[in-house]
């Protein structure tokens, strides 16, 4: 007997009928999420030669990529372009790439893999640190600590020279500290091998150090006067060493205790300036190894007060500063701020009368630029432009004489060298006011300017 088969009622045929579609259906979504292309894309970058295993992550849809330290030269250029193809084909998000202490992250439209490739392989057997590789292979950024910050880069650097790779900036990043390493992109590689090399004696104390095309800037933490020196010393050995015939090179040593040394002579003798006028209290900023600049910063109680007593100091000097040298310097007694750029001779005639141009109230200023002196006078504390007040801030001026045409400033605020401005003009010490400006300053009205400019002129002197 022919067995019975069972009738399929409509109803139960249109849901097995849904049921059939609905899965097929979710299986094809499921097989074209974008996490289900990453996985497969993921996939085939693991069966790559050279590839050691490739992780899939989930933000963005991406893949983490790990190559053997074995890998040739082909193998990893061939497996960073097929991932960059993934990634600017929208298969991954991005992807990231390790090979031994080197990694880099492709995103779309980077270029350059062949660079990449060999950038990445050059600083993958670092012996400590790790490099992560960007911007083409034109940039490497190095973690280390920091007192091991120095011998790494030079072991980056070391590693761009034997592949012969030029145009690459070096930079460290991390650290307890805020010190950097950094090695420009100008540099050769085997010049800043050279460099880094005479400088590993001073890494334990390196908080940061910059090495530019025939340059080196060099500070360190700690570091008295005399280990400054010494550091300078080693900079330029350095400098002369990789650039032999090289006839501008500049090496800049400071510390963070706060003094600076710049030049390629003998620091001994601003060496000596230092601590002679150290001996006086009187702390040094920066200063140039041919001394022809001392700069002796700014802070609180370098008001013009100050000055005398800082003229007798260099007064006092063995031997005497050079003629032509510069000396810099500004502070503040409470809220007045005053400033001096000149000579020995210059500060010797002008400490005293700033100094009194001090005690009355203002804050004054006065530089010897290169094309011409700047005297510029702040008024005191709510005083207005009048004949009177005119006539006494002129007379002031004046009291502070210089050679040929100088830019005299008269302001009212202190803290805005533009808005503060009421009146700028230029004159000899003696003569009457030319070239009166005041346009883009706050002149709150031209009778002001007026006024002062008829009281420079009551008060020459000259023909």
């Amino acid at each position: 007997m022919t067995p019975r088969i069972p009738r399929i009622r409509p109803a139960v045929a249109v849901v097995l009928v849904v049921a059939v579609l609905v899965a097929g259906w979710g299986w094809s979504k499921w097989h074209g999420s974008d996490g289900q292309v990453a996985h497969r894309a993921a996939a085939e970058l693991r069966d790559l030669p050279g590839v050691e295993k490739v992780v899939a992550i989930d933000d963005p849809s991406g893949a983490a990529l790990t190559l053997r330290r074995s890998a040739t030269p082909e193998q990893v250029e061939a497996a960073l372009v097929r991932a960059q193809e993934a990634v600017n084909g929208g298969d991954l998000g991005l992807v990231r790439v390790r090979m031994g202490s080197a990694a880099t992250s492709l995103s779309e439209h980077d270029s350059d893999r062949s660079r990449d490739a060999r950038v990445l392989r050059a600083v993958s057997g670092l012996p400590e640190g790790t490099a992560k590789v960007w911007g083409d292979g034109q940039y490497i950024d190095v973690s280390a600590p920091d007192a091991r910050r120095v011998p790494v880069v030079r072991a980056v650097m070391a590693a761009m020279a034997a592949e012969e790779i030029r145009s690459v900036q070096v930079e460290t990043v991390g650290g307890t500290s805020q010190g950097r390493v950094q090695v420009g992109r100008d540099v050769r590689p085997a010049r800043a091998v050279t460099v880094l090399d005479h400088l590993m004696p001073l890494a334990p104390r390196t908080y940061s150090v910059r090495v530019a095309v025939q340059a080196v800037r060099l500070l360190l933490d700690p570091g008295s006067a005399s280990d400054v020196a010494s550091a300078l010393r080693t900079e330029q050995r350095a400098l002369r060493t990789a650039w032999p015939s090289a006839t501008y090179l500049s090496a800049v040593a400071s510390s963070t205790e706060g003094l600076r040394l710049r030049g390629m002579g003998d620091p001994a003798p601003a060496l000596s300036v230092v601590e002679q006028l150290g001996r006086r209290g009187i702390a040094v900023d920066s200063i140039d190894t041919d001394i022809s600049s001392v700069d002796l910063g700014e802070g609180p109680g370098r008001g013009a007060e100050s000055f005398p007593r800082v003229a007798a100091a260099v007064a006092a000097l063995e031997p005497s500063l050079p003629t032509a040298a510069r000396i810099g310097m500004a502070g503040t007694t409470g809220t007045t701020r005053s400033a001096f750029y000149g000579s020995p001779a210059d500060l010797a005639r002008l400490a005293e009368p700033m100094a009194a141009v001090q005690r009355r109230g203002y804050a004054v200023s006065w530089a010897a630029g290169r094309k011409q002196v700047e005297i510029a006078a702040v008024l005191p504390e709510g005083q207005e432009i009048d004949a009177g007040t005119s006539a006494t801030a002129a007379r002031l001026l004046r009291g502070l004489p210089w050679s040929g045409v100088g830019q005299v400033t008269v302001q009212q605020d202190a803290t805005d060298d533009v808005k503060g401005v009421l009146v700028r003009l230029h004159s000899t010490a003696t003569g009457r006011a030319r070239e009166v400006t005041g346009e883009g300053y706050r002149v709150a009205d031209p009778h002001v300017r007026r006024t002062f400019v008829d009281a420079w002129n009551s008060t020459a002197t000259e023909k």
